[in-house]
């Protein structure tokens, strides 16, 4: 999945943004001594970037579901896992109070998220859905 889904993962994700930082300015440094001219340092440097830029979109969409932001592409019934994290994120929940108030282990909560609640009933799906967002409305 990707997505960063608690705030312990958010702080490692933006320490390992800061050590890309620097090992890519370390990189240019090296190679630029190495007499690597600047088109191909851009281009050995490149996969690092990218990666980088990856965990700046998560880090932007974590902060952004925090404070309330729904992406729409979720709001469909084919998405309803990932639907199920971003409103427990979005509410401020930590997986073992979403557990506790549905019943279940802080453990179960984990693996239906890395699962990304594939093989929960539909019927327990809406029920969390319910109890984290009554006035949602999903297309089918």
């Amino acid at each position: 999945m990707g997505r960063i889904v608690n705030d312990n993962q958010l702080k490692i994700t933006e320490s390992k943004i800061e050590d890309f930082k620097k090992t890519i300015s370390e990189s240019r440094k090296k190679m630029k001594s190495n007499g690597i001219d600047s088109k191909g340092i851009d281009m050995l440097i490149s996969p690092m970037k990218f990666m980088m830029e990856q965990m700046k979109f998560e880090v932007n969409e974590y902060k952004k579901i925090k404070n309330g932001y729904i992406p729409k592409y979720l709001l469909s019934f084919d998405k309803l896992g990932e639907l199920i994290i971003v409103l427990r994120i979005k509410n401020g929940l930590t997986q073992k109070e979403l557990g506790d108030k549905i019943g279940v282990a802080q453990s179960q909560v984990a693996r239906n998220e890395f699962n990304e609640y594939h093989g929960t009933s539909l019927g327990n799906l809406k029920k969390i859905i319910k109890m984290l967002e009554p006035e949602l409305k999903i297309k089918v």
